[in-house]
């Protein structure tokens, strides 16, 4: 805002003819934050997918190997590691356009405000804001304010953003911190008692995995237990 309000204070003319190309900048700039944000989403939302799958498998190796399942992990794996590259690839593609386009407009901003000012110095244009003519310190100068003005808005755009965030955020931990749940938990426990259980039995029972069909986890499992008895199941695993 003082860039602006001194450039406007040196020359109104030339600032307001830079300033027109403040609209187009904004342009480029939207577009660079929200390709910035995408790769934020996207890169975290894919990473912690194949983060995931690792974390599955180490913690329940035996089980994955049980069922065969190294190939359809590894596949998983592959799967959000290459989704994330072309997150990356196609966010880059937008970062660089959005970059191209803004640098564009800087350089034609600048042609244009260089133009324009010479175009006042060389024609003796009286400066309405001194009543003097155009000096080539007062164009260079207001050229410079502009330009800082215009740099710091746009590094405005991720802050604002960033600030959108923790606000959404922070209404969403209130909602849940001042919700009261409908089903409330009594002092007295309503439910009925189950009927009594003396004892239950198995018989015959076989099993085996989908992906071992050959072998057998239960061969013929006979077992009768009753109430208040402890038995225990060992198996090789």
């Amino acid at each position: 805002v003082g860039g602006f309000g001194c450039a406007f204070g040196l020359g109104w003319l030339v600032a307001l003819v830079m300033c027109a190309m403040l609209p187009f900048m904004g342009v480029g700039a939207a577009v660079m934050g929200k390709a910035v944000q995408e790769i934020q989403l996207e890169s975290q939302s894919w990473y912690s997918k194949a983060a995931c799958v690792v974390e599955e498998c180490l913690y329940a190796m035996r089980t994955v190997v049980a069922f065969g399942g190294e190939r359809r992990e590894l596949q998983k794996f592959q799967f959000a590691l290459v989704q994330t590259r072309r997150g990356g690839i196609r966010n880059g593609f937008k970062i660089g356009l959005g970059l191209g386009y803004t640098t564009m407009i800087i350089f034609a901003g600048n042609a244009l405000a260089f133009w324009f000012g010479m175009t006042l110095r060389y024609n003796d244009q009286v400066n309405p804001a001194t009543g003097r003519p155009w000096e080539p310190g007062n164009i260079l100068a207001i050229f410079f304010c502009v330009f800082t003005g215009s740099f710091m808005i746009g590094n405005l755009d991720p802050s604002l953003k960033a600030l959108a965030a923790a606000r959404f955020a922070a209404g969403r931990f209130f909602q849940v911190k001042e919700n009261r749940p409908q089903v409330q938990c009594g002092d007295v426990d309503g439910r009925k008692d189950l009927e009594s259980i003396e004892n239950f039995e198995l018989r015959e029972v076989h099993f085996s995995y989908p992906a071992r069909p050959d072998v057998k986890i239960l061969n013929g499992l006979s077992l009768e237990i009753s109430r208040g008895q402890k038995v225990a199941v060992v198996g090789e695993s």
